[in-house]
């Protein structure tokens, strides 16, 4: 029986994708370069800068970047754009959902806490979680296991009585490899890749209620 829901968070409970995607393709045309997104794929799911887009646009060009006026750049219309966003429809429902029936509930990130924490407060959803498990928490980011195996001793629950819910192939080799059922939800970046690594996949969150999930998963 599931006693557990964990969310990633970028990408999932709050589409940050999109915006980080088109800010640094907007950044790379800026330098006469496209930025492809079978390359840029490779970061989702990550800690930030395992993966630098400066290293591979310095790469392309035959001049020395001055990143610290590129990343003001970048900083500033991303943080534009996060400002507008709002949590994935129905991911709020789910999460009511799930406390309604008295399950735990925690973060399992890549990004640093004082980013999630950041968005949960502007969003005003940070008390919806029990848990906030980061980066900033364990010795190695996703896809390692990390910050799964972290999230399910905060939350007391074995790995078999819990879901995770992921977005990105990276995090849900994660969360497999941490002994956890993985429902992927991908957003519109993600929805290109392969996860056909989860155990269950949804295009939405208004696809399907908590609860018709849950049934199929207790069977």
């Amino acid at each position: 029986m599931i006693r557990a829901l964990i969310f990633d968070f970028d990408g999932l409970i709050v589409d940050t994708e999109e915006p980080t995607f088109v800010c640094w393709q907007e950044t790379f045309r800026e330098h006469g370069h496209e930025l492809p997104l079978a390359q840029y794929s490779d970061r989702l799911g990550r800690p930030p800068g395992s993966r630098d887009p400066l290293v591979w646009l310095q790469a392309k060009v035959s001049y020395q970047l001055d990143r610290d006026a590129i990343l003001a750049r970048y900083r500033a219309r991303h943080r534009e754009w996060i400002d507008r966003t709002e949590p994935r429809p129905g991911v709020l429902a789910w999460v009511d959902s799930a406390r309604e029936r008295g399950l735990g509930l925690a973060i399992a990130s890549s990004s640093p806490r004082s980013w999630v924490v950041g968005e949960l407060e502007r969003l005003r959803i940070s008390d919806r979680f029990d848990h906030i498990r980061c980066r900033d928490d364990v010795a190695e980011g996703k896809p390692s296991p990390d910050v799964y195996l972290s999230a399910l001793s905060a939350l007391d629950v074995a790995a078999g009585a819990a879901l995770a819910i992921e977005d990105s192939p990276h995090g849900i080799t994660a969360a497999r490899s941490a002994g956890i059922r993985c429902l992927a939800v991908p957003n519109g970046i993600t929805a290109t890749l392969d996860t056909s690594h989860a155990d269950y996949r949804l295009d939405s969150f208004t696809d399907a209620a908590l609860d018709d999930i849950l049934t199929r998963l207790d069977r």
